[in-house]
């Protein structure tokens, strides 16, 4: 019996190595939180990132990779108060600025006035408690490795 298990936990180990490297070798990425829809997705050769575009990224302040829609790009004035999140004085839906998210994890909020030069991106998930610009704030393309992704299945 023990020999049994013992080769079932190393197959189970084989396979999962396995998937990580065709992960890794194929860029592919799965997101299993809610602040954007649950799926497998693979990054995209084409690194011109524009509107609405689908990204993954890392923050200073997180160690996990981050999955994000784009909202603002290099020109765009972004704002962020009490209110809620405005882009060249438009009011973004389900940006409320929120104490606390879902896990009720602190979030830091620091009000912005900026407009977007080369190289950096506004980001949003699109859950209400997404931990996204709001908090952490403007991303630089190249410091925070941002890659753009396409879906390839959604849950």
């Amino acid at each position: 019996m023990k020999n049994i298990i013992a080769k079932s936990s190393i197959i189970l180990a084989i396979v999962f190595i396995l998937i990580y490297l065709m992960c890794y070798f194929f860029k592919i990425h799965f997101n299993t939180t809610f602040s954007m829809p649950l799926g497998i997705y693979k990054e995209i050769e084409n690194n011109i990132i524009t509107k609405n575009d689908i990204v993954i990224l890392k923050v200073p302040k997180k160690k996990e990779i981050l999955l994000k829609k784009v909202i603002a790009t290099k020109g765009d004035f972004v704002e962020v108060n009490a209110s809620g999140v405005f882009i060249n004085k438009i009011f973004i839906p389900n940006s409320t600025i929120f104490k606390v998210d879902s896990n009720n994890n602190p979030l830091e909020f620091n009000p912005i006035k900026y407009t977007l030069k080369d190289n950096e991106i506004f980001v949003k998930g699109e859950h209400i408690k997404s931990y996204d610009s709001r908090y952490f704030g403007v991303v630089n393309i190249i410091n925070n490795k941002v890659k753009k992704v396409t879906p390839v299945l959604i849950f």
